[in-house]
């Protein structure tokens, strides 16, 4: 079942709307129109090097979403343009995620842009890429825009694309929307206002809505575009009064970031959807029922059954171990967050007074405010070594937990549909059954006996230069040694309960 859109990201879109009606209304009074010769652009794809930074927050069906995206545009030449894309945050109010993206292309600021871009999202330990041939036409005060491209990684592979068109309303003021399409999210829509806010050079509010066949999806925040045109420290009042408008710095400086420019494809909404994916797995299958006789039939059914429900039992316990180590380190890091005050309480004391000095500004606060204290804390907490070393043994558990019961549902259904259809044949199928089980037993006998043993010198490895680096660690790498050496100990048992267990059903069967 669908979930709906969060009450919260309805409250932020609207928000972010009612801002830049406000803003908009603004510019369309004060904006002055200036020629893009002014500021030296005349027909170069890019003037000059430039950066742009996006501040970001707002939500979906998976939670909050949250986070910085900052941009570097510089020529190659008088055709030529290369622009670095990144992005990073927190979705889903708490994993998080990071990208980067590079756009190459050519440009005729009078008429068009073609081009190719390629980047990459990692959304906590999935990775996901993607490819595309970019395009632009520029009518007056209209723009064409074009994307498609193909992605593969960890969440899907496939063909996804964009049209849309962006429409000017006055040099400040952008209006743009789109239609998409993706493997993952089939057909898609979205709807941009963009304001350049002509008291404050080079600063912007802007707001997206993205809307698809899982559900919808809002962000707004503030755009800060900096260049030689917007600069306070080197232009005089005069020159800001007429400083580069809107449209003059998106056809001469820059474009707009990769990872925001597929709509409901690739990007910022795949990113909160493999979030929720990531921090939210399905539950597993439910059992299927019980046999009623003493048939071989059905009690292949039984053993099958059992086996499924022991090994769910097993990954359980595994996760467990998992959440006291967390304990143990969530104890630690409570200590260390009393450091984070300060700094949070001078960063809110600074956007509070923006708040206050541009009141226009004033719905922004809030969000920005919960941006510094995820970001805040989530980086104190990457920095520490046993936080560090609790997130490798969750994500390496979790993994592996997630893709053993994933392949133990899949072996089980495989062995009900052999045992259903082989229901009144004879012998030879038969002894064909237990062949094949006996092989895919050994085979994963084998793989997982391997794999326990790498697992586990890479873990007494970490633990053992943990105690040496930081001494005060010392006393828990003994308990965590032999909660390792534990694990490895009764896998073995496991493994070789389950070659008896096929040795059993061979005998069974070869009795018949």
């Amino acid at each position: 079942m669908r979930k709906r859109p969060t009450v919260k990201a309805v409250i932020f879109g609207t928000t972010a709307v009612a801002t830049l009606a406000a803003a908009a209304s603004a510019t369309a009074q004060d904006a002055i129109q200036v020629s893009a010769s002014q500021f030296g652009y005349t027909n170069r794809a890019v003037a000059e090097t430039n950066v742009k930074l996006d501040i970001f927050g707002g939500g979906d069906e998976s939670g909050g979403t949250y986070g910085g995206a900052p941009s570097l545009t510089v020529p190659l030449g008088d055709k030529l343009g290369l622009q670095i894309d990144g992005v990073a945050g927190v979705t889903g109010d708490e994993t998080g995620f990071a990208g980067g993206a590079a756009q190459l292309f050519y440009r005729d600021p009078q008429k068009f842009l073609i081009g190719v871009a390629g980047g990459g999202v990692y959304v906590d330990s999935v990775a996901q890429y993607g490819v595309a041939a970019i395009a632009e036409y520029y009518l007056d005060n209209v723009t064409l825009e074009g994307l498609v491209g193909y992605e593969t990684g960890d969440v899907i592979d496939g063909v996804y694309g964009r049209a849309g068109l962006s429409v000017y309303a006055n040099p400040n003021l952008r209006l743009g929307g789109g239609v998409s399409y993706s493997r993952s999210n089939d057909l898609g829509g979205d709807i941009q206002v963009e304001a350049l806010l002509t008291d404050v050079p080079g600063m912007a509010l802007f707001a997206t809505g993205i809307f698809d066949q899982q559900g919808a999806m809002g962000l707004g925040g503030v755009r800060f575009y900096m260049n030689s045109g917007t600069n306070l420290l080197t232009t005089d009042r005069t020159k800001q009064q007429s400083a580069p408008t809107l449209i003059d710095m998106q056809r001469h400086m820059n474009r707009p970031n990769f990872l925001f420019a597929a709509g409901s494809g690739f990007g910022i909404r795949q990113i909160s959807l493999t979030g929720d994916a990531t921090s939210n797995p399905p539950p597993p299958p439910p059992p299927p029922e019980q046999c009623k006789d003493h048939s071989l039939k059905c009690k292949l059914h039984g053993l099958v059954d059992r086996l499924v429900a022991h090994e769910y039992r097993e990954h359980s316990a595994l996760t467990t171990l998992t959440g006291w180590v967390d304990d143990q380190v969530n104890a630690r890091v409570d200590k260390e967050n009393s450091a984070l005050e300060a700094r949070a309480d001078r960063l809110h004391g600074l956007i509070d007074g923006l708040g206050n000095k541009y009141p226009i500004l004033a719905p922004l606060t809030g969000p920005l405010d919960a941006l510094i204290n995820a970001r805040v804390t989530h980086e104190y907490r990457e920095n520490s070594a046993l936080t560090a070393l609790s997130g490798r043994i969750d994500e390496r558990v979790n993994t592996r937990v997630d893709k053993e019961n994933s392949a133990l549902a899949a072996l089980a259904n495989r062995l009900h549909s052999l045992i259903d259809g082989l229901g009144n044949r004879k012998h030879r199928p038969l002894v064909a059954l237990t062949g094949w089980i006996d092989d895919q037993v050994n085979a994963r006998v084998d793989k997982e006996n391997s794999a326990l043993e790498a697992r586990a010198d890479r873990l007494h490895g970490l633990i053992d230069g943990l105690g040496n680096k930081y001494p005060i660690l010392t006393p828990l790498t003994g308990p965590l040694d032999a909660l390792i050496d534990a694990r490895v100990t009764h896998e073995y048992r496991e493994n070789s309960a389950l070659t008896a267990l096929s040795g059993r059903i061979d005998e069974r069967v070869n009795t018949r």
